[in-house]
Formats: structure tokens, sequence, C-alpha cells
């Protein structure tokens, strides 16, 4: 902590002149530790209020820190050629998703991304997998990675998180073969040392931003920690265009 909670610092002042004179004895030590539990038992609001006030400051201080990144990140995709998209390249308005596709959160929040891209045609979307929930959600996002490789992600990433049930090699054959695609070369790229590091890029970018489980949001430079609804999206990116028009 940079300071101590509003209880402690008021029993700290009982403290010091006591050690400032000489090295307390078992029964000082006593009566200070009485004093301190004394004044938390009676003063307890003061201590939560403390707490809660370095709380927010904690968490103002981390947004600053998040909206920054998000801010370089934005910056870095405008060059970048290889992400996993959907919605228009050229969209007024970029919303970045960090997910997993074992995050039941995050197969709802597809729903209302399918919907943003059927309401709003000036929306660019890109994904980041962020596989955490175990060996499984690395799978799928190997494989779906893979089928980037032949310009297949967002086909790919649909059709796994419209998938009802437990997932194994054959599943994720059998949505390949549905997609046409190169069986081969699909295989090769799941296993290649690519595929690994745009994953680990991935989660060390959710890391720079503070976000620590799934889903999570950049709309623009405004960092969401979890799930959000839809009049929640709509709103968000109303506000960013009108500010952008003044």
């Amino acid at each position: 902590m940079k300071y101590l909670p509003l209880a402690l610092m008021t029993a700290a002042t009982f403290v010091l002149p006591m050690a400032a004179k000489a090295e307390m004895t078992p029964e000082q030590k006593k009566e200070v530790e009485a004093l301190v539990h004394q004044y938390v038992l009676e003063h307890g609001e003061l201590l939560i209020e403390s707490v809660n006030k370095y709380q927010a400051k904690q968490e103002e201080e981390s947004n600053a820190k998040a909206s920054v990144k998000a801010k370089e990140l934005l910056a870095s995709l405008k060059t970048e050629k290889n992400m996993s998209i959907a919605g228009n390249p050229d969209g007024d308005i970029t919303i970045v998703e960090f997910f997993d596709f074992n995050c039941g959160y995050c197969k709802k929040a597809f729903e209302e991304i399918q919907k943003l891209l059927k309401d709003d045609k000036n929306v660019k979307i890109v994904f980041y997998d962020m596989p955490i929930l175990g060996p499984d959600s690395l799978e799928s996002s190997k494989w779906t990675l893979a089928a980037k490789r032949q310009n297949k992600y967002f086909e790919y990433h649909t059709a796994l998180m419209q998938h009802q049930g437990g997932k194994d090699e054959s599943v994720y054959k059998k949505i390949g073969e549905d997609l046409k695609l190169d069986m081969d070369k699909l295989a090769k790229d799941k296993a290649s040392a690519e595929v690994e590091q745009e994953i680990k890029t991935h989660i060390g970018k959710a890391q720079e931003l503070g976000i620590q489980g799934t889903p999570g949001f950049l709309i623009e430079d405004k960092v969401f920690r979890g799930y959000i609804p839809y009049e929640v999206i709509q709103n968000t990116i109303k506000e960013l265009r009108a500010s952008k028009k003044q």
C-alpha cells in the first residue's frame, strides 16, 4: 500500500513515541495491540472508508494505464497484416474482443457481436484468442488461427462458438472439411510455432490492459473487463461517433 488505512495510522501514533524511547516490553506490546484492536472495533467504518478510497484510487490508475495501452494497440492495428477480423475492415469504430471458446459469457457475447454485425455495417471487430480455460480452449484457438491462414477465421470461429458439446480432433477436422479447407495445410499450421506465438501475444496484450478473464473488450480506447450487453456496446459506439464529429 502507498498509505496506511486511517485507523492504523491513528494507532501508529501510540506506537511511535514508545518505540522512540526504548524497545517495548511484552506488556507494552500487548497494550498497544489492545488499543489498536479497540480502535478498529469502535471506528471500523473509517477503516472501510480508507480501504475503499485506496481501491478506487488503484482502479482509477489502472484504468488510466489501460486506456494508454488501448490507444497503443489500436494504433498498431492500423498496420497489422495478420488480424482475425469480422465486419468492415475500414470501419470507423474498432472493437477488440479477448475471448475463450469455452467461456459461457463469450458465447453470449458472440450473439451480441452477430447482432452488431447485422445492424452496423461500419464496425470492425478484431478477435484476440485468449485460451485460459484449459487444453481444449488452447486447441480450439490453434485450429481457428490455422483456418485464418486460409482466410476462413471468422467462419471457423462461428462454427466453434455455435458448437454444442465436447470437442476433439474429429470435430475440428469436420469443421475444416465443411469449410472446404486444405486439411493438410490446416493441420500443419495448427501445429506451427507462428500460431503458438500469436496466442502468447494475444494473452500478453490482455495482461497489459488488465484483462484477466474472458470476455474482455476494447471499444476504441475504452476498456471493458467482462461481458457487456448489446445496449452498452451500442451506446458506447454512439458516444464515440458523436465525439469524433466535435
